[in-house]
Order: C-alpha cells, then structure tokens, then sequence
C-alpha cells in the first residue's frame, strides 16, 4: 500500500503553471519516498510526498523554489 501526503504553502508571487522544484531535508527522504510540488493556487504551493504506508519521515525544513519565466 502507498500513502500520499500533501502540504500547501504560501509563496507570494507564484502563478499557476510556474515550474517548481522541492528540496527535503536528508533526514526526511526515505527509501521509496518521492516529493514533488505543483503552483496549485496564486500564490499557493503544495508539496507532496508519495511513499510506502509504513515509512514515517522525519519534519524538517523544505525548500522550494518557483521559476518565473
């Protein structure tokens, strides 16, 4: 089974179809997990972590970046 997390974030100035990358902290990444983020709102970011239902990473501090073209 997987399990799928999602986060939203502010981040002023973002507009829908902006490209953007996250970056998680080495203590969060675990054997199957992926992140990934989409400009899901203006100014709205979510991150999402698609893993196995088991794993359990650790908080940290994120960053994620949006290109503006």
């Amino acid at each position: 089974p997987t399990a799928v997390n999602t986060l939203t974030i502010s981040v002023p100035g973002a507009v829908v179809g902006n490209p953007c990358t996250v970056g998680a902290p080495a203590g969060s990444v675990t054997a199957t997990g992926s992140y990934w983020c989409w400009v899901s709102a203006a100014d709205v970011v979510s991150v999402r972590l698609d893993t196995n239902a088991t794993e359990n990473p650790a908080s940290g501090t994120f960053t994620v970046v949006v290109t503006q073209p």
